[in-house]
């Protein structure tokens, strides 16, 4: 990810990557045929732990909207710090943001599912009022993705590399705090 950061993903090359790891440009090649799947080697694994820390910190809630407010919360930190360890700069995030939108979808389905589970049951419980869980969890993952690109399209459009985390944690808690308000029972 380093050589990704340095030069850019789009112009690095497996030759760097090696170098980077003291490695022969044909021991690279032995396990990877791409930097393509070297990127998906590296989201696979950060999405797995991404996946598993947030069923834990949802265990740690009692109530549907605490536990939806603390899933919106652990994502942004998640693909946050994600950026800051890889050093990924706004213009890279749109490099390779084709390369791992196939992971993405799947984590989406994934992160649909916890969500859909907790609103159901805060429906049981009458937390909150009947409606589709599944549209509800789109929106919260719409509402989240929504306030993450903006985000990263202002620093973009003002040449910043880095965002303003702290406006993107408030303004996406303050957008699920509206939609929660709607559903409340």
């Amino acid at each position: 990810m380093q050589c990704f950061s340095q030069h850019g993903f789009l112009k690095t090359t497996l030759g760097d990557i090696a170098k980077a790891m003291n490695l022969r440009k044909a021991s690279l090649y032995y396990y990877y045929e791409s930097k393509e799947a070297i990127l998906s080697d590296v989201v696979a694994h950060e999405g797995a732990a991404y996946l598993t820390r947030v069923q834990a910190e949802l265990l740690k809630e009692k109530t549907a909207t605490r536990k939806i407010l603390r899933l919106v919360k652990v994502r942004l930190d998640h693909f946050l710090k994600a950026m800051s360890l890889h050093k990924l700069s706004v213009p890279m995030f749109f490099e390779v943001k084709p390369v791992i939108n196939g992971f993405y979808k799947n984590f989406r389905q994934q992160e649909a599912a916890l969500l859909r589970q907790v609103i159901q049951n805060a429906v049981k419980s009458g937390e909150f009022k009947a409606c589709n869980a599944e549209k509800v969890a789109e929106a919260v993952l719409t509402i989240t993705d929504a306030v993450e690109l903006k985000g990263y399209q202002v620093a973009y459009a003002r040449g910043d590399l880095t965002v303003d985390v702290h406006e993107i944690e408030t303004e996406a808690a303050f957008m699920a705090t509206l939609l929660f308000n709607g559903i409340k029972a």
